[in-house]
């Protein structure tokens, strides 16, 4: 699915972050957008648009077989990490890092983001500066924290 929406969107000046399946009553389909330029956040004009844009899209492909919900929507605050370049953009942040088994005794992480290759994140935690391969993510979200953006 990944591979049919991201070039679409890509013509509308939008990156697909993330995409979720829930299943349910009704399957919920959610995918995650951000605009490639950072320029501003994504609105709901924008969400209604890549709606109108991708709905279409699904049903004739039939990618997915029964019936669904979409939902559009921006990954929020704590959006997710998912590819290299999200790790690279956001370099200097907090993050959380859940990883698949311990990587240096630990699979939850919760630290700054020092720096991003193609293979592997290094962050700067409380208990020291870890680097962290890709491989070994579960998952990775931004981590926001009031305290951090008190004026």
């Amino acid at each position: 699915m990944t591979e049919l929406l991201e070039p679409v969107l890509q013509t509308q000046n939008f990156e697909l972050v993330d995409i979720e399946c829930k299943q349910g009553k009704r399957m919920i389909l959610r995918i995650f957008i951000d605009r490639l330029n950072g320029d501003r956040a994504i609105s709901i004009d924008d969400c209604a648009e890549v709606s109108r844009v991708v709905g279409p899209i699904l049903d004739v492909e039939d990618v997915i077989l029964s019936s669904y919900v979409l939902e559009v929507s921006s990954p929020g605050v704590e959006r997710p990490l998912v590819k290299p370049e999200h790790f690279q953009r956001f370099a200097g942040r907090r993050v959380k890092i859940v990883t698949h088994g311990l990587v240096s005794g630990r699979s939850v992480w919760h630290g700054v983001l020092a720096s991003a290759s193609s293979d592997k994140c290094t962050l700067v935690a409380e208990h020291g500066t870890v680097d962290i391969p890709y491989q070994s993510i579960a998952r990775a979200n931004l981590e926001f924290r009031f305290e951090d953006h008190k004026h």
